[in-house]
This record gives structure tokens, C-alpha cells and sequence, in this order.
């Protein structure tokens, strides 16, 4: 089993250009540079079967070739690193130890893209990420590995970091282009997308971090490298943020559909923790939904999950073990939707949330009764459409997830038995 995105990823120098360079920094942009024309890496890109790790598994070629140019405007890049997935930490972790590897990406998209100003959208969290890839950005351009007239190509390359507001909500597309502009990081109507009118109007690219990361590599080793990597359907390794009740909690990196998901918590995480059994496992981050521990034999990837009515998204396992209050993980997670919404926008999204909150609070608490379950039921059902974006939608689908597959905790709850 290959491991590339974390290869190295302990050296502590790597963060510095010098390291960077001597593991072969750089090296696929300049190569793109001096031998490839922008269509021909777009074509690399898809050929590969590169699909985007931030949630939506969408064709990255194919996205990229979606960019529709306009006469007398600029195209725009960006690479979303808000990073506000319950469960996931492997963003920040690529941007701390090896950032060039992300600007490198950066690069060598925005070169086949036609683009001369990227953005890197950090969470504002991130503090000490944001000032590493800041001195990284700094150390590459004097380097005329970035900036103007790069490594004398001709080619300019302006890459601005931005510290979004730390919202959950700028991991939607249309509402980080807000936010960069200045806006309040609520989502847009569409159409249009932002690969036709997106920031500033203009057309606009968006990936985050794991795709970016993988396109150095795709580029340097091959198509036909990526794709003997994982599942033909989903080619390549992946970062999984494993948390919760197991023994090694971390980020692991491991081929798309080559493992169960219990063979993931198993092998890797080390399994529950000592004396317990699992109960219930999040798949892919707060947003997929929960798994009861009779489904973890499927195959981890995105077209198995999804015909369970799962979702991968970010690839971000919460293990749940016998110890955990399943209410009380349905209540916290209905108030991380209510608290992270854009709440000015979407007046379903807004009541829906916290009616949500509500409900499952007054049951948490031994409070309840069939009327709150049942209310929660009818607020699901007029969510589940979505909204403006696909907040609601997702949030009442994570809670009806959790009433479908152990509804025994919900009832012992509200009859005032123990859990």
C-alpha cells in the first residue's frame, strides 16, 4: 500500500522550501511549464479520474472543463481550506507540514485553468497554518517558483491567502466566494455557478485541499499510476480523520474501496477502545449521517455509502462505542447546523434547525415526549428538500439518520429509562 500525500509528512523540515525542494518540490509545475500546454493538463487531470475530496466526489476534470470564459474578464482559482467538517482534521494537517505541496497544486491548476490570481481560503482558526503558508508562499516566490514571470516562462501567478470567518457555511462554494468579497458568507442562488459567474462575477474554480494536493502527483507519475490506486470507480489514496472511542485516533491515508469500514477502524485506528464494543459509527463527517455497527462491512467508498443512504463526504470516521448517548450526539449535532447557518437567508434552514435543537434537547434531557418525536418527524419532512443550498436538507437527514437506526434511545429517553 503506497502512501504519497503523508509521505514524509513527519520530517520536520519538510514546511521549509529547501526540504520541500530536495523530496521534488515543484517539480510537476515546472514540468507542466515547459511541456504542457493548459489543455493538456486538464486532460492529464481528468484521464485520471481525479474526483474531489471535499464532499461532493465530482469529476475534477470535468470541473475544470465546466469553466466557462468570458471576453475582458479574468478567470479565478481557489482552493477551499475553511475545513469546518465535524470530524475532519487533514487540511490543516497538509497545510502545517508540507504547504508546498498545496501551492504547488494551486499552481499547476490555476497554469491549466488560465488563471493568474488564486486564492487560498483558510479558516480563520487556523492561525499558525495560515502564517506557515504565508512565509512558504514568500520563500517560493523569491525562489521565482511563484509570482511573476515564473522560473522565466512568462507565466504570472498571484496567490492571495485569505482568513475566511471560520463558518461551517463557507465550505459551500458560493458562500466562501461571498466572503472573499467581503460579503456575509451566506450561499447564492443558482444558477448561475461560479465556473460561469462566481467571484467577482467572473468565472471560478473551486477545490479543496486533498484534490489540490493529489495533482502534483497525477502529474509527476501518470495517469496510468493514479489510476492502478484504489477503486476504478474512485482512483487514488484518501485521508481519513478517524476520531472518537477508538485506541489511535489520527489522520490515515488509504486507497478509495480497498478496505470496510470496519477494517478501517480495526487496522488502522487500533478499534474501540479497551472493553468496549462500537455502537454507532459517522462515516464521512458530521454531515454523512450515522452507520449502526451491523453496516460497517461495506466497502469505504462513495457509490457503496451512498446506496446505503450514507454519504463518504469528507472522509471523516466518528466512532461512536456502547458508552455513547446517541441522543445527545443528535442533539450536538443538530446544534452545530442551527449554530453554523447562515440563518438570514433560509427561513427553513433557520426554524428548521432549531427546532430540531429544541426537541432533542427537551428528550436528552429525560424531558420529553412522543410529541417532541413527533414534531422532530414533521420538521425532517419539511427540510428535506433543502433550501438555498443543501444545509437543511443535509442536517435533517443526519438526525432522521440517527431516529431510523436506533430508535430504542429516543424511546427509552422519553419513557425516563436508562439508555
Amino acid at each position: 500500500m503506497e502512501s504519497y500525500l503523508l509521505k514524509n509528512i513527519n520530517l520536520p523540515d519538510l514546511k521549509l522550501l529547501k526540504t520541500a525542494l530536495d523530496f521534488g518540490a515543484y517539480n510537476g509545475f515546472l514540468k507542466c511549464l515547459d511541456s504542457y500546454s493548459p489543455k493538456d493538463v486538464v486532460e492529464e487531470i481528468e484521464a485520471s479520474g481525479l474526483r474531489g475530496r471535499g464532499g461532493g466526489w465530482y469529476s475534477t476534470g470535468q470541473k475544470w472543463n465546466s469553466l466557462k470564459r468570458v471576453k475582458n474578464k479574468p478567470a479565478y482559482f481557489c482552493c477551499n481550506c475553511s475545513e469546518g467538517e465535524p470530524g475532519s482534521f487533514k487540511d490543516r494537517l497538509i497545510i502545517e507540514k508540507n504547504p508546498h505541496l498545496l501551492l504547488e497544486g494551486v499552481a499547476i491548476a490555476s497554469y491549466a485553468l488560465g488563471v493568474n490570481t488564486a486564492y487560498i481560503c483558510v479558516r480563520g482558526e487556523f492561525t499558525e497554518a495560515t502564517e506557515i503558508l504565508k512565509k512558504s508562499l514568500t520563500d517560493a516566490k523569491a525562489k521565482k517558483l511563484l509570482g511573476k514571470n515564473i522560473h522565466n516562462t512568462g507565466y504570472d501567478l498571484k496567490i492571495i491567502i485569505f482568513r475566511t470567518g471560520g463558518n461551517y457555511i463557507c465550505g459551500e462554494e458560493t458562500a466562501l466566494l461571498n466572503s472573499l468579497e467581503g460579503w456575509p458568507a451566506t450561499p447564492r442562488e443558482k444558477p448561475p455557478y461560479p465556473a460561469e459567474a462566481g467571484l467577482y462575477g467572473c468565472p471560478t474554480i473551486i477545490n479543496n485541499v486533498e484534490t489540490v494536493s493529489n495533482i502534483p502527483y497525477i502529474i509527476n507519475n501518470g495517469v496510468d499510476w493514479f489510476s492502478a490506486i484504489g477503486c476504478r470507480e474512485c482512483p487514488g489514496n484518501m485521508l481519513f480523520s478517524i476520531s472518537g472511542h477508538v485506541k489511535k485516533p489520527g489522520v490515515y491515508e488509504i486507497p478509495i474501496g480497498s478496505f470496510t469500514l470496519r477494517e478501517i477502524i480495526d487496522q488502522f485506528a487500533g478499534g474501540p477502545n479497551n472493553g468496549h464494543s462500537i455502537k454507532a459509527v459517522i462515516p464521512g463527517g458530521g454531515s454523512s449521517g450515522f452507520l449502526s455497527q451491523k453496516e460497517l462491512d461495506i466497502t469505504m467508498n462513495p457509490d457503496s455509502l451512498k446506496k446505503i443512504g450514507s454519504s463518504f463526504g469528507t472522509g471523516s470516521i466518528i466512532v461512536m462505542g456502547d458508552q455513547a448517548d446517541i441522543v445527545k450526539m443528535t442533539r450536538k449535532l443538530a446544534k452545530f447546523f442551527r449554530d453554523e447557518s447562515c440563518k438570514n437567508e433560509c427561513e427553513i434552514c433557520k426554524k428548521g434547525s432549531i427546532e430540531l435543537t429544541y426537541h432533542l434537547l427537551q428528550i436528552e434531557k429525560g424531558e420529553g415526549k412522543s410529541e417532541n418525536l413527533s414534531k422532530i418527524h414533521k420538521t425532517i419532512e419539511s427540510m428535506k428538500d433543502g433550501g438555498i443550498c443543501a444545509m437543511p436538507q443535509t442536517a435533517s437527514s443526519v438526525i432522521k439518520s440517527a431516529l431510523q437506526r436506533f430508535p430504542h434511545e429516543f424511546n427509552n429517553k422519553i419513557a425516563n429509562k436508562v439508555s
